[in-house]
């Protein structure tokens, strides 16, 4: 039984995409060994008007929640606001959650999760970016639909 065209297209942009996922989360737990991992609790949420630049010098503002962590390691408490630009920020006063401390630099921690440390919006833009590039050229030669 042949397949549509349009189940090659989506096995196509399927396998793509894991082909240029799979390895770039595989590199992050890899860099996972330059960090110390703690337990930490968001001791608040800072809300933040961020200018930004649009198109044509047409630029706005946007409301960002930024969350203040607390975190305990093995020297003493402390503290820091999370300001990596995510897509989702999802936490709430009170959260307990984990924290990554780079093991050479002490003052530069993030939030372990999906969003904070996996999946910055950079590296998720360029991923997306490259996964669009390698299917375009795959439907054209490959495909040939």
């Amino acid at each position: 039984m042949a397949m549509s065209n349009r189940s090659k297209v989506i096995l196509c942009a399927l396998t793509i995409l894991g082909i240029v996922f799979i390895p770039f989360f595989i590199y992050k737990i890899d860099k996972l060994s330059e960090y110390n991992m703690y337990p930490g609790k968001v001791k608040g949420i800072e809300k933040v008007n961020v200018y930004y630049t649009g198109i044509k010098r047409r630029g706005g503002y946007a409301v960002r929640y930024i969350p203040q962590v607390e975190y305990y390691s093995a020297k003493d408490t402390s503290s820091f606001t999370d300001g990596t630009l995510t897509i989702f920020s999802y936490y709430e006063t009170g959260d307990e959650i984990s924290v990554l401390e780079r093991k050479d630099d002490s003052y530069k921690a993030h939030i372990y999760s999906l969003w904070h440390y996996y999946l910055l919006v950079p590296e998720l833009i360029l991923l997306l970016l490259i996964s669009f590039i390698i299917f375009a050229i795959s439907k054209v030669f490959i495909l040939k639909v």
